[in-house]
């Protein structure tokens, strides 16, 4: 009798411990894919830093109180401050009062519901160089209760309106002239 309790503990102990090497190798399974998906999440996330510095136009994204949360190298070029510099900070304390509140009067349709705003904004630096963008921003949801974040993406049109401007000086010049 107690070698017979003895086999059935015995089997009892060997099918536990099946049972545990199975849950074990599930484990193993479930982390290794788990370590699979982060890796090509984290690939995916520099592939796109790498994509968004090297993009020629501007790209931001503010969260809902109007601080940069995100600005790609072109944005921190065109706006003369460095991403460390913008990064927390609104348009009021990084921009002249009037850039400001025509940035935040864009970023505000897009909060009160518009899909998306196109519009031309201007940047004019403290040297008086005046930089001429045109502006898609739009909604991006937020992380959990942070609400709607503003994405924007730009570009400096501030050469051709240059050059616009010196095509308009030089026809009417040559009209003076002609004339």
């Amino acid at each position: 009798a107690l070698q017979r309790a003895n086999n059935e503990l015995e089997e009892k102990v060997e099918a536990r411990t099946r049972e545990l090497r199975a849950v074990n190798e599930s484990l193993r399974n479930e982390i290794h894919v788990r370590e699979k998906s982060e890796e090509a999440v984290r690939s995916g996330e520099r592939r796109f830093a790498l994509f968004m510095r090297h993009l020629p136009g501007l790209a931001w994204i503010k969260d809902n109180r109007g601080r940069y949360v995100y600005a790609n190298d072109a944005a921190a070029k065109v706006f003369r401050k460095s991403v460390e510099d913008l990064l927390g900070r609104s348009d009021e304390e990084v921009f002249p009062p009037a850039t400001a509140r025509q940035f935040a009067e864009s970023d505000r349709r897009v909060l009160n519901g518009a899909n998306s705003v196109h519009v031309v904004e201007s940047l004019e630096h403290d040297d008086g160089e005046i930089h001429h963008s045109i502006v898609c921003k739009f909604p991006l949801p937020g992380e959990d209760d942070d609400g709607i974040l503003v994405g924007g993406m730009a570009i400096d049109i501030t050469e051709r309106q240059r050059a616009e401007t010196a095509l308009q000086t030089s026809e009417a010049n040559f009209r003076l002239l002609f004339e």
